[in-house]
């Protein structure tokens, strides 16, 4: 939290983090605007899970970093066919609405999701489609809104996003060698298999144990913890495809 951007509430980087401690906010040449996704996430996450464990010092600071987070994330408004980070941004938004009572923000990352949705439907798939990488991020975003997310208005556009995402993963999907067939999009990784980390996690999960990867050890396994912390229902369709 320390290390997040927090001078100037006008400034495009307000809210951001940097990769590196030494080469803070201000300085970076190309700062990286999705760290303010990712990193408000992950304590979206522990303000949902742990906020009864922390000093009430240490929870006023998550809150507040997530609030200015949610600033960048607004003021930034990313194109919503880049998937992974539309969806990411929504559920932070969204529930940092929820969880500092801003009405205004709600607003906001309600039309945010809608508009998500239209995007998906009007195009017939998402952008970025049945990526071993991408997938998994995208997937936590939508199971993260489904898990946490309590706004009545949100929740049918969520199972919507999700039933979508589930099915295009289960129509690629080959259950004898555990891999997404391709075409891919931003793939960066071909093989599940020798990579299951989060979308593996996820897949174990959303099909009840019928899919099964090896164990992995050390960062792999530190990148499918998300999966662990949050519902993964899907519709039943998509289990028996």
């Amino acid at each position: 939290i320390e290390l997040q951007e927090a001078v100037d509430s006008e400034a495009k980087i307000y809210g951001l983090w940097p990769y590196f401690k030494e080469e803070p906010v201000d300085v970076w040449r190309w700062p990286d605007f999705n760290w303010a996704d990712f990193n408000a996430t992950t304590l979206l996450l522990i303000w949902h899970r742990h906020r009864r464990r922390l000093t009430p010092g240490v929870l006023d600071k998550v809150v507040e970093a997530i609030r200015r987070a949610a600033i960048c994330i607004r003021r930034r408004n990313v194109d919503l066919n880049y998937t992974n980070i539309a969806i990411k941004g929504t559920f932070v938004t969204i529930s940092a609405a929820e969880v500092t009572c801003d009405a205004g923000l709600l607003g906001y990352a309600l039309d945010r999701l809608e508009k998500l949705r239209d995007t998906v439907e009007s195009a017939g798939a998402f952008a970025e489609y049945n990526s071993p990488t991408y997938a998994a991020v995208s997937l936590a975003g939508l199971h993260a809104m489904e898990t946490y997310v309590r706004d009545e208005r949100a929740r049918p556009l969520v199972m919507q996003l999700i039933t979508r995402f589930w099915m295009e993963v289960a129509e690629r999907f080959h259950p004898e060698t555990r891999e997404l067939a391709g075409p891919h999009a931003r793939a960066y990784r071909r093989s599940l298999r020798a990579a299951p980390d989060l979308l593996g996690s996820l897949i174990e999960k959303a099909s009840r144990g019928a899919v099964r990867y090896e164990s992995v050890s050390g960062r792999e396994a530190m990148g499918a913890l998300p999966a662990c912390v949050m519902n993964v229902e899907v519709p039943a369709e998509v289990v028996t495809m």
